[in-house]
Formats: C-alpha cells, sequence, structure tokens
C-alpha cells in the first residue's frame, strides 16, 4: 500500500517537472522551411520523452518534435510528427532513418513517432541540422 502510494507520488512528480520543462522548451521553436521545428537534448527516459512530446503538442499541435537523450557512451533520438503534417507527407520513420546514422545507430517506427539508438553521442547536433535541412526541403 505505501509502495503504491510512493508510486503515485512519484508519478505526479514526473508530470509535473515535465509540464515546467514544456513551457520552458516551447520558447524555442524554430522553422524548418515552413515546418514548425523543436529540437532539444533532454534529460528523460523513452517514456518521458513521449510524455514531454504529449505535452508540447497540447501547446503547439502541428509540428515536428525531435528530442535526445544522452549518456556518456550512448544516445536516443525520439521524433514526434502532429498528424496534419503526417498527411501532408512528413513522416518521422523516413526522417529517423536519416538521421540515425548521424548519431551511430539505426531506428525506425511509424510515421506519426520514430526513435533511434545510437553509439555516438557528439554526432547529436549534427543530426538536429541535418533534420532541419531534410525537412527544410519538404513542402507539406
Amino acid at each position: 500500500e505505501e509502495s503504491k502510494q510512493l508510486g503515485q507520488q512519484l508519478k505526479s512528480y514526473k508530470k509535473h517537472a515535465i509540464a515546467s520543462m514544456a513551457l520552458d522548451l516551447v520558447k524555442h521553436f524554430g522553422n524548418a522551411g515552413k515546418i514548425p521545428l523543436l529540437t532539444a537534448i533532454v534529460d528523460q527516459d523513452a517514456e518521458g520523452m513521449q510524455m514531454l512530446t504529449d505535452e508540447l503538442f497540447k501547446k503547439t499541435p502541428s509540428a515536428v518534435i525531435i528530442l535526445a537523450a544522452k549518456s556518456a557512451d550512448r544516445c536516443q533520438i525520439y521524433v514526434r510528427v502532429s498528424s496534419d503534417l503526417v498527411q501532408r507527407g512528413v513522416h518521422a520513420g523516413q526522417l529517423i532513418k536519416e538521421i540515425g546514422p548521424l548519431v551511430g545507430g539505426s531506428g525506425g517506427g511509424k510515421a506519426d513517432s520514430a526513435q533511434a539508438g545510437g553509439k555516438e553521442p557528439s554526432g547529436i547536433d549534427k543530426a538536429f541540422s541535418h533534420a532541419h535541412n531534410f525537412l527544410s526541403g519538404i513542402t507539406p
């Protein structure tokens, strides 16, 4: 009973922390051509990145969001594409295949969300830059 209550408190804390982080990140949206784009390195696990993109989409419903988490020798990239942009030809799985190799990894996913894991966290900035250039070439 006590551990269940602790788990709920932890989940509630994480939700508040994610909401606060989203408020900070939403200020950093830019554009890749005509596509609203946010790229950011965050200190979150896969579940946290998903929760964070959910919060960000509440604030900016039409966008591509690319989040990365890194440790000393590994990294994870998480891409989400809003449904309106998916309908206009932007594909998260295609984007992750473009940028995954830049972090020494690979990945895949669906049209609206994709992930890649890599062994070269130093390539994250290059991956973000390539994503910006790739998306700038798409006319949704």
